[in-house]
């Protein structure tokens, strides 16, 4: 897992709206055998985990879903978020793999994932 930097939201003063998590960008394999780019915002070591979920054609890092990942960790709850396969940085086409069954399959992987590590 390798630490990435991110943009913070500043209030209008100047200061940091919310604290900032360490954020670890993770790749994982689905069963399919597709590597997922997800991101792990981490509040705090052994803090409970909340899965983010994009919608059918979104992506990881759209803003609204950065935000709620910001506002998690400031709230003591850190955050796993993923492309779904043929989507944004994990491996796959969307002619292919952007499917919904394909991308629900992905979320149970993802699951299990957390589970065992």
């Amino acid at each position: 897992m390798e630490p990435i930097l991110r943009a913070e939201m500043l209030r209008r003063d100047g200061s940091a709206l919310y604290d900032r998590p360490m954020t670890m960008r993770l790749s994982i394999t689905n069963a399919r055998g597709r590597e997922l780019s997800a991101l792990l915002d981490l509040a705090s070591p052994g803090s409970p985990l909340v899965l983010l979920l994009h919608g059918f054609t979104g992506w990881k890092e759209e803003p609204h879903i950065e935000t709620l990942a910001l506002m998690l960790a400031s709230s003591g709850l850190s955050t796993l978020r993923f492309d779904a396969p043929g989507s944004g940085e994990s491996e796959g086409s969307w002619k292919s793999d952007f499917r919904v069954t394909s991308y629900l399959e992905s979320v149970v992987d993802v699951f299990n994932y957390v589970q065992s590590s």
